[in-house]
């Protein structure tokens, strides 16, 4: 990570954690809230984990940060479902589980020793997750009323510009771009 991109992600950690304290009331009472709490929550751990890692590198790190990882796009499902109040298809709800606790499994067990396939898989799985909650959000956003509309749109649009950025994140499998956006892919969201 370089200094711009450690930058970024201090930026984008700041943003989580207002974000957090600011749903914090709303979050209480359950619904979009909460599940935008537990995102952000995550989304912080993450950013603080890049952070840390950019200071002190080490294995233990890397496995800590794929932890998270394997749970933002559960968690992301969650979100989407409750903007559009309408259940994603059991394919997609069981494979977005099951990957979350596969890669789980294998961050803490495995995790200290990532080959490029392990990356390119968990990769893939978060890609396709949302993907899954992208088609979901834009498929469902007509069974909530017009002025509800607003949060899954928007939400929609920041997986569209953040999704190419949070690729060139992965050094391993795209090892000679000169740019990495996963920290500007983090600021998009929590914009948005």
């Amino acid at each position: 990570m370089t200094p711009i991109a450690a930058l970024f992600t201090a930026i984008g950690l700041l943003a989580a954690l207002v974000g957090r304290y600011g749903v914090a009331a709303a979050a209480r009472r359950g619904g979009v809230a909460e599940h935008l709490r537990r995102l952000f929550t995550l989304t912080a751990v993450l950013l603080a984990l890049r952070l840390a890692n950019f200071v002190w590198t080490s294995p233990a790190m890397a496995a800590a940060m794929m932890v998270v990882a394997a749970w933002m796009p559960l968690a992301t499902l969650r979100l989407g479902e409750e903007l559009v109040r309408r259940h994603a298809h059991r394919p997609l709800k069981f494979f977005a589980l099951g990957g979350a606790i596969g890669f789980f499994v294998l961050a803490a067990t495995f995790g200290l020793f990532w080959t490029r396939e392990a990356i390119l898989a968990l990769a893939a799985f978060q890609a396709l997750v949302l993907a899954g909650v992208l088609i979901h959000l834009l498929t469902q956003r007509r069974t909530v009323s017009p002025s509800e509309r607003r949060a899954p749109d928007m939400l929609s649009l920041a997986f569209v510009l953040a999704l190419p950025l949070l690729a060139t994140d992965f050094e391993r499998l795209f090892p000679d771009l000169a740019f990495r956006g996963g920290a500007f892919a983090a600021l998009v969201f929590m914009l948005a």
